[in-house]
């Protein structure tokens, strides 16, 4: 299978570069990095791409009113 089909890319400039096209098909992911680093603007980004694959964006740190209004 060629590397790059088997990919779903993020929709985030930058990142589907690094990661040679996105993510792996059917995987699961965690972003895990040291606060303020941008993990939750990453994930949002990624959930708002409308990219036509699942998403599941969970926050044990910030409530709601936080992520909406950042």
């Amino acid at each position: 299978m060629n590397e790059q089909s088997s990919r779903i890319p993020s929709g985030v400039i930058g990142f589907d570069k690094l990661v040679h096209g996105g993510f792996r098909e059917h995987s699961v992911n965690v972003i895990i990095a040291d606060p303020g680093c941008g993990k939750s603007t990453f994930c949002w980004q990624y959930c708002s791409n409308d990219l036509n694959t699942p998403a599941l964006y969970v926050s044990l740190e910030q409530n709601i009113n936080s992520v909406l209004r950042d």
